[in-house]
This record gives structure tokens, C-alpha cells and sequence, in this order.
């Protein structure tokens, strides 16, 4: 069942290689005769390699900058890592292990009730048991659980599993194995929307909707945590707002990307990125002019998924260097890429006049909805933005107005939005109605929402966007760090003269010294181990040093195996094949002398909870003519049983012959009980 376990495992996870070495090493136990006297030291020594090897699983993947999947992942190669405890317990002569093994605290609980004469019994477990559950939750996250034949799998193994110990309950098990199944799988996807619920909200809009925190109550926060490293080749020539998605439609407290009636789903709106050289071309159209010389240039890297949003300049050009599968655009200026690595380092040219996103669509990139629209107008009338020549004079209105009447906060107070409700012709307050006209304080999602909005209201085309501001510059290495708390929001704004986009930025500079955290000892040493798993990843895996490195751990990992590898058979014993089925067979617990419980029954009654075996038989000593032989057929069987040293045959075969004999004489027991004298 473990072997079939671990052939499962090895489909789903694309691990085939790996499995069938793991079922051969552990089911060959059945096939060849090598066995060790393992005791309760070498339980120890065996967990303590799994803790070895799952520290080193930790680090490698720590190191791969596997930030949302790292647990996961770990989780995945837990058969491998558990791997040394359950291969004592397989080639061994016990088929159990004391469960202070796994408890530093129980050893030593243990030790000491011994050392004051204090009674100890050690409680044991069959570690197959957790070693069959552990590849199943393994399977459970393998890349291949959604394929269709996953689900019957789970099920076969469950199934297997539950009839090899409850066989005469069929079909309440059949059931309740199905039912854990669906369970199973119910879980597993419940799961999977979560995690993307998690990790694909906020700032980081991996979807086509952002959910802001608009008519929430509360303080914003964001993560300090270093995501994105840029450094500019000319640090004169550095971008202020990189852009990761922008979107199009406002509705309640949310904007969406929404795409042309034409592109019936929102992924057929992502089209590739042409290449030229070794460049992925941004702009909308491939040309040579994209990587041109003139063109500004920085460094990015950072840790990033497939399907990751790029954090770009909005007049980002072309793509250098950053070994990536492939990369495509969507209509509103989007770059999503596909990374061959968890960290990615790479080339952003940019500062082209060409914008990469598409030109306005009339219908989403100038809407309001209704009962916003009449508090915007008659602000736009107020502050002179409704009457301005041109759209520059409408930028430096709108934003002196926000700079100078509002006020940048993280705490807000303004309460959620309500189901659109129209009395006496007005509708109620929105919480963005609420924000221009009375609260007039929030964070960045408010202004970028409300400058968006007001400008539609004058009839210029607005987008919402959402990205990076760059403004914390780490002076040693002169490059710019972006953190949690440097996501921003802004617009993007329809110039019709030049006919492209371009950045407006309506948020108060006081942001950033509200956002700028105090240096701590704690985010220095997080900073530093963060810079070092990057170096260190990124060495590993440059072509230079790939290959020195994957020797290195080839040949740390053989020494391991070899050290442990030489102790295992100069301790090993041999032993012979019949033997081997007495001793090493789970059925082998039992001797022929359990063949006298039924017989004895019926002379003594059903045997008591907890009356040890051979002294339940003890009580037919003297029934008996000759109970030296049951004297002796109970001491083979103890030995049998209990004796840590490998038996002969010649006892087994004794004790048969006694058993026989005891037989008759149970017989003729139950004759005399049955007469009627």
C-alpha cells in the first residue's frame, strides 16, 4: 500500500524518478533477507536525519524565493524527508516505534523516570500509518491533483487503506470513503481559490479586478518587506511610479479591467511580447527604436511567479535579460511575465514616446456612475476644472485643489458604500462623495479614485493604476528599494495632443513620510537575509556556476549516504528466507499457540480486556494430563514472540506438535463439559 502510495506521489508531482526509488527501497524489505537490530538510538539518530534534511529542504527553498508556495512545496517532499524513520521501522524486527522518538521533552521525561526507578512504559506507534497519510497530503499538492484521474486515486488509496483493517462494514466505509474524498477535493479547490483571493488582492492586482479599501473602517497597512530592487544606470534618470495593472471601470468600492465586447475573455486580451535580439518589445508595435541608446535604462530584480505582474514604467520600451519563458501585454498596458526562476534580474528600457497601452475606449474610459455623477460635476464647477482650456491647467487645478484642501491619512473613517438609493432626486453619499465634500482625508486609493472620476466628469479619459512609488534609495549600493508600504495608486490620464497616456499623480507628497518606516535593528537584519538568499540564488544560477554547484551538493549528499551507508552493513544480519517470514511478516505476531483461543473459550469463556494470552491458557494447568506440555508450548511462544535474537525453525516446529497435542486434550475437555454425567 505504501509502495503504490509513493508511485501515486511521484505521477502527481512529476516525481516519477525519485518515487520508484523510494517504493523499491522500502517495499525490496519483502524481497531480500538484509535486516538490523535497530533500537531506540537508532529511532533517534533516524528522526534526527528527517530534521536534518527537512532544515536543508527549508533553506534550498528559502532560497528559491518561493514566497507564497514555499509551504507547499515543502509539504510535497515530505515522503522523501520522513523517508529515514520509516526505513528502520521497514528493515528492522520491531513494527512499531516508541513515540518519544519524535519528542526531545519525552525523551528526557523517559530517561529520568528510569534513572529515579520510576515506572516508564512507552507508548508505540506503527509509523507507516503516518507515512501513508503524509504522501496522500503530499499528492494532495502535487501539480498534477487537478487532473481528472487524481480523485479516483485518493479514493483507491482511502479506500485501501480502511477495508484492510474494517473489511466487514463495506459499504458504510465505501461511503465514507467517497465522502472523504469529496471532502478531499472540495477542500483542495476551496483551497486553491483562497490562496489566489490572498495573494491576488490589493496592490498587486494579478486579476482583472483590484479591491481597494474604499469605504472600509480602519488603519491601512502594508508589508515592509523589500519585493522589487531598481537600479538606474543614470541616477538622473530614474522613473518616480512604476506600473503593475491599470483599470477602467468603478463600481461600489472596486475597478476592473474591462475589455472591448470583441475579446470575449479577459485572457484573450494578453497578447505576446514580440521579440527583437534578445528584447522583449513593450511598445505596441516591434521596432529597434525600443532598445535604442538614448533610451533610459535600470536594473529590476526581485522575487516573481508565472503570471506575475511587472512593475514597468508607463513608458516602459523593451525587456533585457531577465530569462523569462515568455511575457505578453493586455490593452491596458498590463506586462505579465513568465519566469524561468523565482528571481528574476533584468534590463527595463524606457522613456519611449510611444505609449504600450491601447487608445481610449469612449465607453469605460470616460463612465461615471449615476449617483456619483452629480456630486462631481458640482465640484468640477467649484474649483474651475469643468471650465479649464486645456489639460494641463486641468491637472494643475485638480491637484493644487487636493493638495492643498485635503489631507493624506492611513486611517479611515469614511463608512462602506450602500446599495444605490435615490430620495427626493438625490442620490445617497458615496463613500467617494463623502471624501470630496466633507471628510476630505484617506489614503492613496481615495485620491487616485476621485481625481479619476472628476476628470471623466470634463471629459478627459481616465484610468486608475496601481504600482510602486520609488523613493527609498539605499545610498551604499545606489539603487531603490520597493517595499509593501511603497504601493501606490495614481492615474493615468488621456493626452490628446501627443495622443498617449501619462502618469498623473493627484495624492499629497506627504504620503511618502507618512509610509516611510523607521529604521529598526529587526528590518535591517530581514533586509540583509533577504539581499543574501537573492545573491545567493542568483549565483546558483548562472550557467558559470550552475553546474559547480549542483556537483557540490552531489557530492555532499553522497558522502551522507555513504557514511550512513557503511554503519548499515557492518551492522546488518542475515537472515534465512522462511525465518524471515516468521519474524518480519505483520501476521508473524502471532504463533500457532493462538490457535487454542477458540477451543479455550468454550471451556473458559470469552478471554477478559487486558488478561495477557498465556495466562488466560495458564487456567487449564491442572484440567490437563500432561500440562508440562503446555508449560513449554507457552514459553516457544513467548520466545517467538518477544525475542529480539532471529528464531530457528526447530522451535516452530516443536511448538506445532505441542499445539496438536493440546488440541486433543481441549477436546476432550469440551466431551466431558458436553456429556451428560
Amino acid at each position: 500500500m505504501i509502495g503504490t502510495s509513493l508511485l501515486f506521489w511521484g505521477a502527481v508531482t512529476d516525481h516519477a524518478l525519485i518515487a520508484v526509488v523510494l517504493c523499491l527501497l522500502i517495499e525490496g524489505a519483502s524481497w531480500v533477507r538484509l535486516r538490523w537490530e535497530f533500537t531506540d538510538d537508532a529511532f533517534i539518530r533516524a528522526w534526527q536525519i528527517s530534521i536534518a534534511m527537512l532544515a536543508l529542504t527549508v533553506a534550498l527553498i528559502w532560497s528559491d524565493g518561493h514566497r507564497y508556495t514555499a509551504l507547499s512545496r515543502l509539504l510535497v517532499w515530505l515522503p522523501v524527508v520522513l523517508l529515514p524513520v520509516q526505513f528502520v521501522q521497514t528493515y528492522g524486527f520491531r513494527n512499531t516505534i516508541p513515540i518519544h522518538t519524535f519528542s526531545f521533552f519525552a525523551r528526557q521525561r523517559r530517561e529520568r523516570n528510569l534513572r529515579l526507578g520510576l515506572e516508564s512504559s512507552a507508548a508505540k506507534l506503527n509509523f507507516g500509518n503516518i507515512y501513508f497519510i503524509t504522501t496522500l497530503v503530499a499528492c494532495i499538492l502535487g501539480t498534477r491533483s487537478n487532473q481528472p484521474w487524481f480523485f479516483p486515486g485518493v479514493v483507491i488509496l482511502t479506500g485501501w487503506a480502511f477495508f484492510s483493517r474494517h473489511r466487514p462494514r463495506l459499504f458504510p466505509l465505501a461511503f465514507a470513503v467517497v465522502l472523504a474524498g469529496c471532502l478531499a477535493v472540495g477542500g483542495q479547490i476551496g483551497l486553491r481559490h483562497l490562496t489566489h483571493y490572498l495573494t491576488g488582492r490589493g496592490g498587486a492586482a494579478q486579476g482583472t479586478t483590484t479591491r481597494t479599501a474604499i469605504g472600509s473602517l480602519g488603519e491601512v497597512k502594508q508589508s515592509p518587506a523589500i519585493l522589487w530592487r531598481l537600479k538606474p544606470f543614470d541616477e538622473k534618470r530614474s522613473p518616480r511610479l512604476l506600473r503593475t495593472a491599470s483599470f477602467n471601470e468603478y463600481r461600489g468600492s472596486s475597478w476592473t479591467s474591462r475589455i472591448k465586447p470583441d475579446v470575449s475573455n479577459p485572457e484573450m486580451d494578453f497578447q505576446d511580447l514580440d521579440r527583437l535580439q534578445t528584447y522583449y518589445i513593450v511598445r505596441p508595435k516591434p521596432d529597434p527604436r525600443a532598445f535604442r541608446p538614448s533610451l533610459a535604462r535600470f536594473d529590476l530584480r526581485g522575487a516573481a511567479v508565472s503570471g506575475s505582474k511587472l512593475p514597468l514604467p508607463g513608458n516602459a520600451a523593451s525587456l533585457h535579460g531577465f530569462g523569462l519563458d515568455g511575457a505578453d501585454r493586455n490593452s491596458l498596458g498590463s506586462v505579465r511575465i513568465f519566469p524561468k526562476s523565482a528571481i528574476i534580474h533584468g534590463t527595463v528600457i524606457w522613456g519611449d514616446d510611444v505609449s504600450p497601452e491601447s487608445a481610449p475606449w469612449d465607453l469605460q474610459d470616460t463612465r461615471i456612475a449615476e449617483n456619483e455623477l452629480a456630486t462631481l460635476q458640482q465640484i468640477a464647477t467649484e474649483t474651475g476644472l469643468a471650465t479649464a482650456p486645456d489639460l494641463s491647467t486641468k491637472l494643475s487645478i485638480l491637484k493644487n485643489w487636493m493638495q492643498r484642501e485635503f489631507r493624506y491619512t492611513r486611517y479611515l473613517s469614511i463608512p462602506p458604500p450602500r446599495t444605490p438609493r435615490r430620495r427626493n432626486g438625490q442620490y445617497d453619499p458615496t463613500p467617494i462623495s463623502v471624501f470630496l465634500t466633507t471628510n476630505r482625508a484617506g489614503h492613496c486609493e481615495y485620491f487616485a479614485t476621485a481625481a479619476a472620476l472628476l476628470l471623466r466628469s470634463v471629459g478627459v479619459p481616465t484610468r486608475y493604476t496601481v504600482g510602486f512609488a520609488v523613493t527609498e534609495k539605499d545610498p551604499k549600493r545606489g539603487e531603490f528599494v520597493l517595499r509593501g508600504t511603497h504601493a501606490h495608486s495614481w492615474c493615468r490620464v488621456w493626452d490628446e495632443k501627443s495622443q498617449r497616456w501619462i502618469d498623473f499623480d493627484p495624492t499629497p507628497p506627504s504620503w511618502i513620510n507618512v509610509e516611510t518606516i523607521a529604521p529598526t535593528r529587526a528590518q535591517a537584519m530581514a533586509d540583509a537575509f533577504l539581499r543574501m538568499r537573492e545573491d545567493f540564488f542568483l549565483w546558483r544560477n548562472r550557467p558559470e556556476n550552475r553546474f559547480a554547484a549542483s556537483i557540490v551538493m552531489v557530492v555532499i549528499g553522497l558522502i551522507a549516504i555513504g557514511i550512513v551507508a557503511r554503519r548499515l552493513w557492518f551492522s546488518k544480519k542475515i537472515v534465512d528466507r522462511e525465518n524471515a517470514k516468521i519474524r518480519l511478516d505483520p501476521t508473524a505476531v502471532k504463533t500457532p499457540l493462538h490457535e487454542l483461543e477458540h477451543l479455550a473459550g468454550k471451556i473458559l469463556g470469552p478471554r477478559p480486556t487486558g488478561l495477557p494470552f498465556s495466562h488466560y491458557l495458564l487456567q487449564l494447568r491442572f484440567r490437563l494430563q500432561n500440562p508440562d506440555h503446555l508449560d513449554e508450548a507457552i514459553l516457544l511462544h513467548q520466545r517467538l514472540r518477544f525475542d529480539p535474537a532471529p528464531a530457528s525453525l526447530q522451535p516452530v516446529s516443536r511448538l506445532e506438535e505441542l499445539v496438536d497435542e493440546l488440541k486433543k486434550n481441549f477436546a476432550g475437555l469440551i466431551e466431558k463439559m458436553d456429556s451428560p454425567t
